[in-house]
């Protein structure tokens, strides 16, 4: 969860590709602006160093009002799915059978 943490303060995750990690990014990604949701997860074949330099990079050259954007939308989502609200919400939609409301997993 250190990758939704992160995005709570309003800092870019950069995370492997796979498990846990990959639903959370996917999740971050999602509202994100475009171009910049792709920069929260890499593909582990990559080369970890290489990737996550290439994409703190990228982000650093961003122009600072799609920064601010994208730090809206971390936080947002981060506060909508991980808070102690949300995973509550989330533990009663469950038990409801509501998976409409559910994230993909």
């Amino acid at each position: 969860m250190v990758a939704a943490e992160a995005a709570a303060c309003g800092v870019l995750p950069v995370s492997a590709g796979h498990s846990g990690m990959w639903e959370v990014s996917r999740e971050l990604a999602a509202a994100l602006p475009t171009g910049v949701g792709e920069l929260t997860s890499f593909v582990v074949e990559e080369g970890a160093v290489e990737a996550i330099a290439a994409r703190l990079n990228r982000w650093l050259e961003l122009p600072e009002e799609t920064r601010a954007e994208a730090r809206e939308g971390l936080v947002g989502t981060a506060r909508r799915l991980w808070s102690w609200e949300g995973v509550a919400r989330g533990v009663i939609d469950a038990a409801r059978g509501d998976r409409d409301r559910l994230p993909d997993a």
